[in-house]
Formats: structure tokens, C-alpha cells, sequence
């Protein structure tokens, strides 16, 4: 239902046009399955305010933690992170997500990091904005420590600024110090091998992933 019953429909667009600022109230439908990556039906956790979503402490032990995170605007981005947060439980990893937003100033320099993240006319995602500023904004080698990888989506019918973006993270993160698991991957919303490019992209992510896991651990 509405969260606002009085909501009059304003217009939005960037890749797509959307409601702006538009919320309802979503009622889970009984006894319908967790929405947490490899989680039991428990209740949620008050203490994690950070929005990453993780697995049951119960089911922590032995298994490589995995920071899955994502910026989006209509959802493609999203998809992939669930995606890879889903796969990565059978692949003896404990995966949490997030937007790029709930992870400013908080990158781990213990585990690994993917992140999936769009450009919208050269510009981030709405819930990625303040973390690119903050990558951007550093100016030393403070990210040294961390590992991750990087995976863009973008529209080449926007041609000066296409992936623009995802490129700058990778070559800042880079720069300050964090260490590329894998060269980056591009994907053009545009083209007809769009999902093919993710698909290539993260069939490498994997392998590099559980060799670099015995390494972590």
C-alpha cells in the first residue's frame, strides 16, 4: 500500500522514466522464503544498521566472508549483485550486500569486494553517489588493503560518458592504493550481448575468487 495516501505522481528520468519519490509499504507474504542471501527464517538482526544484508552466525564458521556491492538506478546493477550473492553461499562463501552508499568509509581490507555499479549520463546511481564523491575525495593510499573487483554497466547511446563511471572507481580505488582481482567488466545495456559480457565477466570473478579465498582465510 502507499506510504503516502495523498502521493501525487511526479516524473523522474534518467535511463528510464520513474515516480519520483514514490514508497509503499511492501507486506511480506506468509511463510514466503527470507529475502537474506543462504539465511533461516529468524528475525533481523537490530544491531546491523548498515543495510548489508548477512548470513546467520551459526552458519559463519569456515566460510570466506564476501562483500557483494551495487549502484542502481533501474534495477540491472541490483540484479547482478544478487546474483553473485546468491551464488556465492554454494561456493562456500559468506555474502553480504549493500548499496555502494552503505559502504562510504567502510571498504574491508580483510576480504574480497565486487562491485556492480552503473553510469546514468555520467553520472552514478542515485544510492552510489556519496560513495563515489568519497573515493574520489581521497588523496593518499588509503585504501591499501583492500581487494576487489568491478563490474560497470552502462548505454553506449551515451557515447562521450559511457561507463564513465565505473571506470573512475577502478582507476581511483587503484590509484589509492586497493588491489584489482580482475580486470574490470563492461556490459552495454544497448547491446544484444549485454547479459553474455556479465556472464563471461563472472565466470572468471569465481575462479579468481576461490583462489584468492585460500589466501584470506
Amino acid at each position: 500500500m502507499l506510504a503516502d495516501s495523498g502521493y501525487d505522481l511526479k516524473i523522474k528520468q534518467n535511463l528510464t522514466i520513474k515516480p519520483d519519490n514514490f514508497y509503499i509499504h511492501a507486506i511480506p507474504r506468509k511463510d514466503a522464503a527470507p529475502m537474506v542471501v543462504g539465511a533461516k527464517k529468524n528475525k533481523p538482526n537490530p544491531a546491523n544498521t548498515s543495510g548489508v544484508q548477512t548470513l546467520p552466525k551459526e552458519n559463519m564458521d569456515g566460510k570466506q566472508r564476501l562483500h557483494v556491492l551495487y549502484g542502481s538506478n533501474t534495477g540491472t546493477s541490483e540484479a547482478f549483485a544478487q546474483r553473485i550473492a546468491s551464488a556465492a553461499v554454494g561456493k562456500g562463501f559468506n555474502a553480504s550486500i549493500s548499496t555502494l552508499d552503505a559502504a562510504v568509509g567502510n571498504l574491508s581490507k580483510t576480504d574480497p569486494t565486487v562491485i556492480i555499479t552503473a553510469s546514468f549520463e555520467g553520472q552514478p546511481a542515485d544510492n552510489a553517489g556519496r560513495f563515489v564523491e568519497d573515493i574520489l575525495s581521497l588523496t593518499g593510499d588509503q585504501l591499501t588493503g583492500v581487494s576487489y573487483a568491478l563490474f560497470g554497466c552502462g548505454n553506449r547511446d551515451w557515447a562521450l560518458t559511457y561507463q564513465r563511471i565505473p571506470r573512475l572507481l577502478d582507476e581511483t580505488m587503484a590509484k589509492r592504493g586497493a588491489k584489482r582481482l580482475l580486470e574490470r567488466g563492461e556490459g552495454d545495456a544497448a547491446g544484444s550481448d549485454f547479459f553474455d559480457m556479465f556472464d563471461i565477466w563472472e565466470e572468471k570473478l569465481w575462479k579468481i575468487l576461490v583462489e584468492v579465498s585460500l589466501v584470506f582465510l
